[in-house]
């Protein structure tokens, strides 16, 4: 049978989860999966690469932490056969969203990125990791992008390893060549122009530019060189100006977001990447993929397991901009040096194609293997989510009571009397928001208005003030009353249902 996979995150955006996304709903095997796809908000440069055969359902929830009821509705209504978050962030949101709607899916969640980083405050990463801590054990499985982030999965948030799956982001497709030989018109890739040092990744905290920028400043004085930086975001104006306080505002370029970055890598000299914190960076496996050699710290986690120090790439101490100027100018100086790098990167790139990737994801989503097809010949596909039956057109959804009392979390639809008002919750219901009559909850943008209306649980955004925060995580009003909707204490049986 041909298994019904919602795929949920926050939105399409420029990051690199977002494009792994639409990889992954590219490449999933028809045969074996109908997916679609949830967002919090339909947003983002992406969008438009989702395939025609996916439907997007547009929850219109005013943020990612309101957003559990919306997609407890969709949940409940559709009754997929897979639930998959594939951003990090959301993980808790989809974790909760799947014990409300009492969904009998099975849950995959994906951490994408170090649990210890440092570009957060302490009392948002305590919260973050105690919520964490609580979804994670409600998933199935749990995937992670690199073999540093399972240890974080197991160490930091207590899962059993047998529960965390390795899944390498699916990099590296065929038309890797074909994209990197598109012309770039920008002059300073020119073939007589001077050496080009590449950065690719979002204007943000996490990525350290202002250490990229002091090390390249100390190339700049002994190598006419330039560091040309593809992707937006909301440090680039105080990136500009450390440029300028440094000196080196007229040879570095901003050129924002690109969709095909690998054309800029195949003709820089190396790329340079100086991150406090990644899960599996991207950036330095498409940069492989060309046969560019990469410089890049050696942050949790990731880059040590793209590059070997010295093989394809060096790898430098995290904040050591003067490690970072040493290794560039090395590679910058060796023209052999760089073939060999290069070579060396263009094999092991291999590890993160395509194909090797989705068939752990496909191993994820569906542990059984089984292939619908038969023997010599095709089986139809039905279109995605066309099994579902559709939502009561009175609007009349029976509700889920709170956390604090009334029917539990959890409790399976068919169980509860719709008929019957919550009047046994000691605090407020949560209402499942309800679609406007006559609309159906995938939002075709032809149809009027496909906003999703009804009452919303907001809950509070990470790092709400202090003073509200309960230690003891007894306080319903804080971010910890996601606790609420994953007791620790329901089981998961193995076939995914509540035990």
């Amino acid at each position: 049978m041909v298994k019904q996979v919602l795929v949920f995150r926050p939105s399409l955006g420029d990051g690199g989860a977002d494009r792994v996304t639409v990889t992954l709903l590219q490449h999933l095997d028809r045969a074996r999966f109908a997916p679609s796809l949830a967002l919090v908000q339909r947003a983002g440069v992406l969008v438009d690469e989702v395939p025609a055969d996916v439907p997007v359902i547009d929850l219109r929830a005013p943020r990612l932490a309101a957003a559990v009821p919306y997609l407890a509705r969709v949940i409940w209504a559709h009754k997929p056969d897979v639930v998959l978050c594939t951003a990090g962030g959301a993980n808790v949101i989809a974790a909760a969203a799947h014990r409300l709607a009492g969904s009998a899916a099975r849950l995959v969640l994906s951490e994408r990125s170090s649990l210890r980083r440092t570009d957060r405050s302490g009392l948002r990463r305590v919260i973050e990791l105690r919520l964490k801590r609580l979804a994670y054990r409600r998933a199935d499985v749990v995937t992670a992008v690199s073999e540093g982030v399972a240890r974080d999965l197991v160490e930091l948030l207590a899962l059993d390893r047998s529960r965390v799956q390795v899944v390498y982001n699916p990099m590296i497709a065929d038309d890797v060549a074909a994209r990197a030989a598109e012309p770039v018109a920008h002059p300073w890739f020119a073939e007589a122009a001077p050496p080009v040092v590449l950065a690719v990744g979002r204007l943000v905290a996490i990525k350290d530019y202002p250490a990229m920028l002091a090390a390249f400043a100390e190339v700049r004085r002994r190598v006419p060189a330039r560091l040309a930086i593809l992707g937006d975001g909301p440090l680039r104006v105080e990136l500009q100006a450390c440029a300028e306080a440094l000196g080196v505002a007229d040879a570095v370029a901003f050129l924002g977001y690109d969709k095909n970055p690998y054309r800029y890598m195949r003709r820089a000299r190396l790329v340079l990447q100086s991150s406090r914190a990644e899960g599996l960076p991207g950036t330095l496996i498409q940069s492989l993929a060309c046969g560019t050699p990469v410089v890049a710290t050696d942050c949790d986690h990731g880059p040590r397991e793209v590059v070997h120090d010295g093989v394809e790439g060096y790898l430098a101490p995290v904040g050591d901009s003067r490690a970072l100027a040493e290794r560039v100018l090395a590679v910058l100086g060796d023209g052999a040096l760089r073939a060999r790098m290069g070579a060396a990167g263009a094999e092991a790139a291999r590890r993160f194609s395509v194909a090797s990737s989705m068939a752990r994801y496909h191993a994820a989503i569906d542990p059984t293997g089984e292939d619908p097809r038969p023997a010599g010949g095709a089986v139809g596909v039905p279109t995605p989510l066309a099994r579902l039956s559709p939502i009561d057109p009175t609007g009349e959804v029976p509700r889920f009571a709170s956390a604090v009392g009334g029917v539990p979390l959890g409790a399976r639809p068919s169980s509860m009397d719709p008929t019957r008002e919550d009047s046994g919750s000691a605090g407020r219901a949560v209402g499942l928001p309800t679609a406007p009559a006559g609309l159906s909850p995938i939002h075709d943008p032809r149809e009027k208005d496909p906003r999703i209306s009804g009452e919303a649980v907001e809950l509070p955004a990470l790092g709400a003030r202090p003073s509200r925060i309960d230690p003891s995580g007894e306080d319903p009003r804080s971010a910890s009353a996601a606790v609420g909707l994953l007791d620790p204490g329901a089981r998961r049986s193995p076939n995914g249902g509540a035990a």
